[in-house]
Order: C-alpha cells, then sequence, then structure tokens
C-alpha cells in the first residue's frame, strides 16, 4: 500500500493572521514531498510542523503575487545555511518567476553560486500546456520504479498570469501492472474557469481558491477570483471526487460554515472541506 497526504501549511488569501498563513500545500508521498506555493512563512512552518525539509524535492509557484512566491528566498536560504542541502531541488514556475527569484536572490545579497545542491529550474512556457511531465521525487529502489508521479499544468484566469498544477500518482507491480491510482489538482487563484474543469477532470481532489463569499461576486470576478459557489460549480462539472477550498480571505475567518453552505449550492456538502492551517488529508493506494 502506498500512502500519501496532502498537509495546508496555509489557507489565507493575500496576508496572513494570527490564525492562518498564505495559503500553501504539502504533497507528500511515501515521505518525499512536493510543495505548492511559497509564500511569507512557509520555511517556519514546516519546521512548527516538525516536517523534514530535505524530503522536500520540488517546489511549484504558481505566480508571483507576494502571498505564493516571496518565501522562496528563505526557503532557499535554510536549505543552504541549515541543512547544507546536497541533493537536487527542483523548481517548477511560469517562465517569468525565474527572473523574479534572481531578483530576489540579488537584493538579498545571496552570494553568486552559494548553494552548494543542483538547483533545477523547470519553466512553463506558453498560455497552457497539457504535456505530463515526469516528477522525481527522489525514491529509493525498488519503491523508484513501484511509483509514477507526474504533473500538468494550465493557465488560470489570473492577473499576474497564473498556473494551476495536477498530480498524478501511478502504482504499479514490479511486473509494470497497475495497482492504484490517486490525482490532486490546486488552482492557486483564478475566476471561474474552463482550464481548470480540463485539468481536474475527475481527479481525487480538487484543491480550489474560495476568495469571496458568493454575495461579492462581482468583486471576485473584478480581481480574477472566485466564491464558494463558483468552486462548487467547477467541481461538479469536473466530475471530481472531492472538494478542498483553500485562499479564503482572512476576514472570512469564523465564517467557514457559511463558506461551506455556499459550495453545496453546487456540490454535494459530504464531499467538501473547508480546509484550515495544518488540516491534513489521508490518502492510500
Amino acid at each position: 500500500m502506498i500512502d500519501y497526504r496532502i498537509t495546508f501549511l496555509g489557507t489565507a488569501a493575500s496576508t496572513f493572521s494570527l490564525k492562518r498563513n498564505p495559503t500553501s500545500i504539502l504533497v507528500t508521498i511515501r515521505e518525499r514531498s512536493i510543495l505548492l506555493d511559497c509564500g511569507e512563512g512557509v520555511t517556519s512552518r514546516l519546521l512548527r510542523g516538525k516536517i523534514d525539509i530535505n524530503t522536500i524535492d520540488a517546489v511549484f509557484i504558481s505566480h508571483g503575487h507576494n502571498d505564493h512566491f516571496v518565501g522562496i528566498s528563505s526557503f532557499l536560504w535554510y536549505n543552504w545555511l541549515a541543512l547544507r542541502r546536497k541533493h537536487s531541488l527542483e523548481i517548477i514556475a511560469p517562465e517569468y518567476i525565474f527572473q523574479d527569484i534572481d531578483t530576489l536572490l540579488s537584493i538579498t545579497h545571496t552570494p553568486r553560486d552559494a548553494f552548494e545542491f543542483p538547483l533545477k529550474r523547470t519553466p512553463l512556457v506558453g498560455d497552457s500546456d497539457a504535456t505530463i511531465h515526469p516528477l522525481d521525487l527522489g525514491f529509493p529502489p525498488p519503491l523508484k520504479g513501484e511509483i509514477g508521479i507526474s504533473f500538468q499544468t494550465i493557465n488560470t484566469i489570473h492577473d499576474p498570469p497564473s498556473r494551476a498544477i495536477r498530480i498524478n500518482i501511478d502504482v504499479n507491480d514490479l511486473g509494470g501492472e497497475p495497482r492504484g491510482e490517486a490525482s490532486i489538482c490546486y488552482t492557486s487563484d483564478t475566476a471561474p474557469s474552463d482550464n481548470i474543469i480540463s485539468l481536474a477532470k475527475n481527479c481525487d481532489y480538487l484543491i480550489h481558491e474560495a476568495t469571496f463569499l458568493d454575495e461579492d461576486m462581482e468583486k471576485a470576478i473584478q480581481f480574477n477570483h472566485s466564491t464558494p459557489s463558483m468552486a462548487g460549480s467547477i467541481a461538479r462539472r469536473a466530475g471530481v471526487k472531492h472538494l478542498v477550498l483553500v485562499h479564503y480571505s482572512n476576514m472570512l475567518e469564523g465564517k467557514e460554515t457559511t463558506i461551506l453552505e455556499q459550495a453545496s449550492r453546487e456540490f454535494p456538502k459530504e464531499k467538501i472541506v473547508v480546509a484550515s492551517d495544518l488540516d491534513i488529508i489521508r490518502g492510500s493506494m
């Protein structure tokens, strides 16, 4: 049996509060992980959660807004100075993000060639990319032959340009016969999008933003975000098994029941989770 878990390091939109960090998610398969978005405070949240940062082999950055991106410099410095990391780290992001990372490292006076670990850059180029890319999470043999992990990305409706990501986990026996599969789709920031419906089709978990309540739908559309019922509609049309709502405003803290009720106008309530910081969803194949 192959276990996986989804850890919600943060669930807030745009900024943080005493209870909630900006939205960031750790997907772990057999103790190897990919980090989805890297806003301020992610590294300290990982440490407080006693998560071994050495087990994170890849970081996906959806776009260049502060709450999804600026924690990458601290994360890289921790890997360099505290962990003395030696094994590779892959960063997957829209192409423009790598220039932003270089700018961050420059203005923080990071020494040139400071990192002693290979830093692999995987730029996401073009308007959309339905290509299935392999994802290497550093499994040792024989797990390396047993677990196949891949990802797909696609543009969302947002400014600056942002990507959603789908992670596919396929488990085979050593003879190559399929034994199980799971899929997790994370939208990051987006208005309702046919692209998301396509990317999330029949996935196990759709992690969708819900920045505003339904009564603020016009504001959601104005700023290229979604409401709970919008997210519920996307989940229903994509035929997903579960909907997880994140990236809801700190002004909505204490209104999680309202978020749930609004999403359930479009999608079965028993299949919806309104995530809180440090929640963990566990699965197995």
